[in-house]
């Protein structure tokens, strides 16, 4: 699989010669980008929006959300939001996680390979996955099928989660932080130390009921 540091390389070798050449034309830090695109030092969410306007591809695609490189020439279409994530928010079962959220559209570039109505966003509404999401943003999910092994899970993928305790009902966002081949941990993803939280899927026994719903395949924020 290809890394951050690979896809930032290969989407600024179609715009320039050298990573040096493209810092200087943008009035980067010369040291910070090549340490970027080698892979010696990560880039955060801020870094990549600002990397894929330049070579224009997708922040999503160059940290690795989003398995193809989509650009400003891919036609965009509408795609609904169906919720918000947030840890420790807790909803009664039958409760919208955002009111009217079947009503909002964000219209971003759709995957070639998406099925129409596979596709949907929920709003970011917590500092849960901040290495990854800033507040009020959103997270283009990949509806799932059918219940996904945790075999066919890996380290680093990140999923949206559904938890269940009596009638309520939690939505979040989490990554695959271990796993082997009957359960995974499931983690946020954030800078803040109030966020560290796990969930195991299967569930342990202890009255809660984990479903994963989606695959998390990219994010969107409004301009």
């Amino acid at each position: 699989m290809e890394s951050p540091g690979d896809r930032l390389r290969k989407a600024r070798a179609a715009k320039f010669r050298s990573a040096r050449a493209a810092a200087l034309a943008h009035g980067w830090v010369v040291s910070t980008y090549t340490s970027h695109e080698n892979g010696t030092r990560a880039f955060e969410v801020a870094d990549a929006q600002k990397y894929a306007r330049a070579f224009g591809v997708s922040a999503a695609y160059l940290l690795g959300l989003s398995e193809e490189n989509i650009g400003p020439s891919t036609p965009v279409k509408g795609v609904p939001v169906r919720g918000e994530s947030a840890v420790g928010v807790w909803r009664e079962i039958g409760v919208d996680f955002m009111p009217q959220a079947a009503e909002k559209f964000v219209v971003m570039p759709l995957a070639r390979d998406a099925e129409e109505g596979s596709r949907f966003a929920v709003r970011v509404g917590d500092a849960s996955v901040s290495k990854v999401f800033a507040v009020g943003e959103y997270a283009i999910c990949q509806r799932l099928t059918e219940p996904i092994a945790a075999r066919d899970m890996a380290t680093g993928d990140l999923f949206l989660v559904e938890r269940t305790k009596r009638n309520l009902k939690e939505l979040t966002i989490r990554r695959v932080f271990a796993r082997d081949e009957d359960r995974v941990r499931l983690a946020t993803w954030s800078a803040d130390p109030k966020f560290k939280n796990m969930a195991s899927y299967p569930p342990e026994a202890n009255g809660e009921r984990v479903r994963i719903i989606a695959r998390v395949v990219g994010r969107y924020a409004e301009l």
